[in-house]
């Protein structure tokens, strides 16, 4: 997963690179991944989680900090290197709001074994920090929807992103804030769903056959909201599409599944996705927004 943090919050504290705690004998910093040595304007230890690619000369240190561009980048935990899209702040609340939708997919385990693996498999699709694994997580327009997932085959094939894929995850900057919000922690777990389904299409090598539809694929995301929802202890779930037409209870804790999953779901989702039959992405185009 790559999170974009804007350089002009590189320097929060004047006896501190980029806020970081510093080591009062030695002088390093601690950047939770690795220590940083400021005297040598360079990390103390390898990447852990390399990014390295025969396009960028400069991924092939290991050693350097922010691939020696640090007015341009900063590297929030020692592990992979940030752009431009958010700033280090949301960089740093979205991790938290994946966090807390994985907190509460643990406390419906028990209950719905189902959902919980759907959640789990929605969180770990993002990918490690530090891998370019052809995910990358933005803030902007989605067309009134809380957020937006893409996929291409247009990424550069790497050892980290053998498939080639190219994802792009858009959360809506309006409901993005500071704090975790069960809101955005269920849409950014919604999201990941669509990152899961996107993967298995790449690996599948972006056949047609296994490509979604827009159906299944949101299906799928709207179990992964109920379940974060659900342990955050939400007991009902109604949907607003972007023209603010409402569905009230499409998911109702004490209504029977016959009803949730069989009726109020799918309702739902054919109401406020006109194109539901069509195929969810489409190779080497950018269709398909979820």
């Amino acid at each position: 997963m790559r999170l974009a943090v804007n350089a002009s919050d590189a320097f929060v504290h004047p006896s501190q690179f980029t806020g970081k705690e510093r080591d009062s004998e030695s002088g390093n910093d601690y950047f939770g991944a690795r220590y940083y040595a400021s005297s040598m304007g360079r990390m103390l230890s390898p990447d852990s989680g390399s990014d390295q690619h025969p396009a960028n000369p400069q991924s092939w240190n290991l050693y350097a900090y922010a691939r020696n561009n640090p007015l341009v980048m900063i590297d929030p935990t020692g592990n992979y290197v940030c752009g431009s899209s958010m700033t280090k702040a949301q960089c740093d609340q979205f991790q938290a709001d994946l966090n807390a939708a994985k907190a509460a997919a643990q406390k419906i385990k028990k209950t719905d074994r189902d959902k919980y693996n759907d959640t789990m498999r929605a969180i770990k699709a993002y990918g490690k920090e530090g891998k370019a694994n052809g995910v990358t997580v933005n803030l902007g327009a989605t067309g009134g929807y809380p957020g937006t997932t893409t996929a291409t085959d247009g990424g550069a094939v790497t050892r980290q992103n053998p498939t080639g894929q190219d994802i792009q995850v858009t959360i809506n900057s309006g409901v993005f804030g500071s704090g975790v919000n069960p809101s955005v922690a269920s849409t950014i777990a919604h999201e990941g769903s669509h990152v899961a389904d996107a993967e298995d299409w790449a690996k599948s090598g972006f056949s047609d056959a296994a490509d979604p539809t827009h159906f299944d694929t949101e299906f799928r995301a709207y179990g992964v909201t109920i379940g974060v929802m659900e342990g955050f202890g939400a007991t009902k779930l109604s949907g607003t599409s972007p023209s603010g037409a409402v569905f009230d209870g499409f998911w109702m804790k004490n209504a029977t599944p016959a009803y949730n999953d069989g009726i109020g779901r799918p309702a739902m989702i054919k109401m406020f996705y006109p194109d539901w039959a069509e195929k969810a992405f489409q190779k080497n185009t950018n269709g398909g927004g979820q």
